[in-house]
């Protein structure tokens, strides 16, 4: 999914003026240098770390941190804040969301950044030698939670509470034959008068978790 084959700055242009990584005097990583250049081509960056998303206004938005496609991850080009609606995780800047896409700290996700986008001067001169943990590797696919129906007797209360549009103010139940409880499908009132449909379901993890999701019916739909 992820293509951290970006290079600028100073690898293609060697007339350019190095950005050093450290401060002077200083062993820290230079966080906000490296978000300064990331954010010279942020647009750019997103394109290639989620192709399958897609520009909205000033907002990037894919599925989630794997790149699936949707809209619940939201990314603002104009000031690298971002947020998973659905994860309810964010973060500030390029480097955050580095790190989050490729499971790493901080520190290792503004080093392995910068080597990306061409930041050369490491104080030794040595970019690092470790890359990002799925660079030149197919990004294994994390299985999806699965819909369980019926729904368990032991399954807790539904909320029917999202991360956007708060308490949904109208729902419907989905049965089987047999009157178990399949799932729900919420309805949130939006400004204008709009109306967001979204379906409700209880789902298993790979992990053998499980929660109440903001996710559809698995095919057929029931009726």
């Amino acid at each position: 999914m992820h293509n951290h084959a970006f290079q600028a700055g100073p690898a293609n242009n060697p007339g350019a003026e190095v950005t050093p990584l450290h401060k002077p005097g200083r062993s820290k990583i230079d966080f906000e240098a490296i978000n300064e250049a990331a954010d010279g081509d942020r647009l750019g960056l997103l394109r290639k770390w989620f192709p399958n998303g897609q520009l909205n206004g000033k907002e990037y938005e894919v599925g989630n941190l794997e790149g699936d496609k949707g809209r619940s991850l939201k990314i603002n080009v104009e000031t690298g804040k971002w947020r998973d609606f659905e994860a309810d995780q964010g973060g500030n800047d390029m480097i955050s969301l580095y790190a989050a896409i490729n499971k790493m700290k901080q520190g290792e996700a503004a080093t392995q950044l910068a080597a990306d986008i061409g930041m050369t001067n490491y104080g030794d001169g040595q970019p690092p030698a470790r890359k990002p943990r799925n660079a030149n590797k197919p990004t294994p696919s994390k299985p999806k939670p699965k819909a369980i129906m019926p729904v368990p007797d032991n399954a807790p209360a539904p909320s029917f509470i999202h991360t956007r549009h708060k308490k949904a103010p109208a729902k419907w139940t989905y049965r089987d034959s047999e009157g178990r409880i399949l799932g729900y499908v919420c309805r949130f009132d939006l400004p204008e008068g709009k109306k967001d449909i979204r379906p409700y379901t209880y789902c298993g993890s790979g992990d053998g978790s499980s929660k109440w999701k903001w996710q559809a019916f698995p095919t057929p739909r029931p009726l």
